[in-house]
């Protein structure tokens, strides 16, 4: 039993050592003090596929900072992606979100790994509910405007 429980491990960490980095992946900026790191963040076909049930399309031109997902009694999916400032608005749009965002105001959802949400200084968020032949699912998005011209839009998806 211990033979064959060896053979499995090697054979993971075999394929692990071989595996490359997919063509969907991209990088993520984690502040750690004055430094940055950087950090791969993978948006695999599974992923994007989930994504897109919440109505908002990751195209090839925004920089994916990371997702996650809850299930229990509701479902919740939850990603961030980093863009130019001036993308927002269409980017919204083009996932039927036509809330109006609100200047100063908050999400208070447990963000993705890597993005301070609490921390940002200039923030605006909105609430709609996006109903489709499955149900309906009530969307929470936070926008966290930068420095230099560019955007955090964090996404929270959620049945309920």
């Amino acid at each position: 039993m211990s033979v064959r429980l060896l053979a499995c491990l090697l054979w993971t960490a075999g394929l692990a050592a071989c595996s490359d980095r997919p063509p969907s992946a991209a990088t993520a900026h984690e502040s750690i003090g004055s430094d940055t790191v950087q950090q791969p963040r993978f948006l695999d076909d599974v992923t994007r596929t989930e994504l897109s049930r919440t109505g908002f399309q990751l195209t090839s031109d925004l920089e994916f900072l990371g997702s996650r997902s809850d299930a229990g009694i509701d479902r919740q999916v939850a990603f961030a992606v980093r863009m130019p400032a001036a993308r927002v608005r269409p980017f919204l749009e083009a996932a039927g979100f036509d809330a109006p965002l609100k200047a100063g105001q908050r999400v208070f959802q447990t963000p993705v790994e890597g993005v301070d949400t609490a921390a940002a200084g200039q923030v605006s968020a909105a609430q709609d509910i996006l109903r489709t032949e499955s149900g309906s699912l009530t969307r929470d998005v936070m926008v966290i405007h930068e420095d230099a011209g560019t955007a955090i839009v964090h996404v929270w998806a959620y049945t309920t």
